[in-house]
């Protein structure tokens, strides 16, 4: 808006100062009036020029703020993609069981305990053990549902229990366990890891 009306101001002094020489062309007749027009016609020049310059600016100021602009519309722009995917994740998210496997003790029993660390419900788990299925390992004394029947919810646990010894059906420490399972997101899931 400032460069319009920067552009009027230029374009009505020039035609001041077209009309002013024009003026000054006429009143040729006396030297005096020569003189003045002179005088009048440089006052023009500068002042024209001095116009031309304030466009000059106005324009340069005008683009820097262009710049700005769109440097500022970009940033925007970046910051709501940003939070679209934090949404997005946050909305993924809710739809992943998180297990893992840990060790525990009650009385001479040993614990493998299965939890989910995630926001959905974990269903079909099933827990490997060395390669084979918990249950099917000797000296099992609390085993794991079937897998179909097996649901654990967000912070819910499984517990199977088992007794160790050197026999070679048995668990031994420390167990490389398998879990697979699956989720609301649709995708099979799975967690491996070492325990004892």
């Amino acid at each position: 808006m400032n460069l319009f009306f920067a552009t009027i101001n230029a374009l009505l002094f020039l035609a001041t100062l077209s009309m002013a020489v024009t003026a000054s062309r006429q009143r040729k007749s006396t030297e005096a009036a020569g003189v003045a027009a002179v005088a009048a016609a440089e006052r023009a020049n500068e002042a024209a020029e001095k116009a031309a310059n304030a466009l000059e600016r106005a324009a340069e100021t005008a683009g820097q703020s262009a710049d700005a602009a769109a440097r500022s519309a970009d940033a925007t722009e970046r910051v709501a993609s940003v939070k679209t995917a934090q949404e997005q994740r946050e909305v993924a998210a809710q739809k992943l069981a998180k297990l893992d496997a840990s060790l525990g003790t009650s009385g001479n029993t040993k614990q493998l305990i299965i939890t989910n660390h995630g926001k959905a419900v974990a269903t079909d788990v099933l827990v490997l053990v060395a390669g084979r299925s918990f249950n099917d390992h000797e000296g099992v004394t609390d085993p794991f549902p079937e897998p179909k029947a097996t649901r654990v919810g967000p912070g819910g646990q499984l517990i199977g229990g088992f007794v160790v010894f050197r026999n070679p059906g048995r668990v031994k420490l420390p167990a490389q366990v398998r879990l697979e399972w699956r989720d609301e997101s649709g995708a099979p899931r799975d967690w491996e890891g070492q325990v004892g």
